[in-house]
């Protein structure tokens, strides 16, 4: 049965050779106004421990939601297999995927929560979103 490892918030992420690139880790969201729209991406691992059932048909789903619980973005239910081989003396496999969360509109300023399900697995993310802080202009502090 396939889990969830971890889940990373990045402004982009890319393959630079044989490295995974994740650029910008985010620790919350900075939208330049709120409400107002933010694009960003959701990199994940996940991990299987049952190497006899590696083949079974699994269902990955993502969901944004904003602090009432409203949901923001929903990937729907995504379908994905895997095959191929693995070594015998394998204990367990891996794999890393991402999706991107384009446009979300955030209403308001809070904790926003990112909720990742795979099959009967769930993974949640509080995210503070808040808006983008002006660069002060003067040395009285003013925006």
């Amino acid at each position: 049965m396939w889990e969830i490892g971890y889940l990373i918030l990045c402004e982009d992420m890319f393959n630079n050779g044989d490295d995974r690139v994740y650029k910008n880790p985010l620790s919350g969201l900075q939208p330049v106004n709120i409400p107002g729209n933010f694009s960003f991406k959701v990199a994940f691992s996940i991990y299987n421990r049952d190497l006899d059932n590696r083949n079974e048909k699994n269902t990955l789903r993502m969901l944004f939601k904003d602090p009432e619980d409203n949901i923001l973005n929903d990937t729907g239910e995504i379908n994905f297999q895997f095959e191929g081989e693995v070594p015998e003396d394998a204990t367990f496999e891996v794999g890393e995927a991402g999706i991107g969360m384009n446009n979300v509109v955030l209403p308001v300023e809070g904790i926003y929560t990112l909720e990742v399900r795979i099959n009967d697995n769930k993974k949640t993310l509080k995210v503070p979103v808040g808006k983008q802080k002006g660069i002060k202009d003067d040395v009285n502090g003013k925006d």
